[in-house]
């Protein structure tokens, strides 16, 4: 979090002509003998800075240390805005509003007023809202444990039902297929492992550090095994297309007319297709493979069985 501050101030000195330790003080909810410290932190990194005391007193870089409102051309500064706003929505960064104000400070007035029209995030997931809210609070706590490397504790239940207190020293945020993962070295298996966001309960952080370990990527990889899959037809009605484009390419449409639509995809067995294909009810039909048809109709009788009794 320091290093953050640090960076924060000096965005602050380079294009601000002079401000108080009491205005740092209070923008970064520190003392002012934090903000004093940091101040010499900058200075013993090589960055000039001047004091001054007195009624008008304040901080400041020299002269020469001032951004150049050409440093960056307008559409650099419109892709670093649509990526502050990016990771302000996923983490609810608030140090992303200070480094907006800056690009502000640097741009045009009138073409300031034209960036970052291009992008504007409302929901980043398929989850209901209720569990978007859950997710982004477990993302912040997240974020701060991977940046500040201390160790997260939580409740996990697995595919199988299977709920087991974890300790995990997290390392990388994922966002697959709509649903939001981290991957961390566990403690009670002792090595890697991906963790679902929506099955996380109880997350907290724990006040232990850890140094992380450097693991050959594939170990961090997640979601399917891209070896582990099959070829499926299926065939919805012509209705369905509108949501069908939801989930398939153009390249796995292979037929679409007046009544039927048929798609040719990779079935990743991580998934469970069986899900969504009763999603669509009697508006689907499978063509392939044939164990596939065997699987969903005994699915289908288990429902069945247990509405009647």
């Amino acid at each position: 979090m320091k290093l953050e501050r640090l960076f924060g101030i000096l965005l602050i000195l380079l294009t601000e002509k002079r401000v108080s330790a009491n205005y740092l003080a209070n923008y970064f909810e520190v003392s002012k003998r934090t903000i004093y410290r940091d101040i010499e932190s900058i200075e013993l990194a090589g960055i000039p800075i001047i004091t001054y005391s007195g009624r008008d007193g304040g901080i400041e870089l020299v002269n020469n240390c001032k951004i150049d409102s050409h440093l960056f051309g307008e559409k650099e500064k419109e892709l670093i805005i649509d990526s502050l706003k990016l990771r302000k929505t996923l983490f609810e960064d608030r140090s992303t509003d200070l480094l907006i104000k800056k690009i502000e400070k640097i741009s045009d007035e009138d073409i300031y007023k034209q960036l970052s029209k291009s992008i504007d995030i409302l929901k980043f997931s398929i989850i209901r809202d209720e569990m978007e809210i859950d997710t982004k609070n477990k993302l912040k706590l997240l974020k701060e444990a991977i940046d500040e490397k201390r160790i997260v504790r939580f409740r996990y239940t697995n595919y199988y039902g299977e709920t087991i207190l974890r300790q995990v020293e997290p390392l990388l945020i994922r966002l697959n297929n709509g649903f939001w993962y981290f991957n961390g070295f566990c403690k009670f298996r002792n090595d890697f492992r991906v963790f679902k966001l929506t099955r996380i309960r109880a997350l907290e952080i724990t006040e232990k550090t850890f140094i992380p370990k450097h693991e050959n990527d594939n170990n961090l990889t997640y979601i399917a095994d891209y070896k582990n899959c099959d070829v499926v037809i299926l065939k919805f009605h012509r209705a369905e297309l509108g949501k069908l484009y939801d989930y398939f390419t153009e390249a796995e449409f292979i037929e679409i007319n007046t009544e039927s639509v048929t798609v040719k995809f990779k079935y990743y067995h991580d998934y469970n297709l069986i899900n969504f294909i009763l999603g669509f009810g009697s508006s689907v039909k499978i063509i392939e493979p044939e164990y596939l048809k065997e699987k969903f109709l005994g699915e289908v009788e288990k429902i069945l069985k247990k509405i009647k009794n």
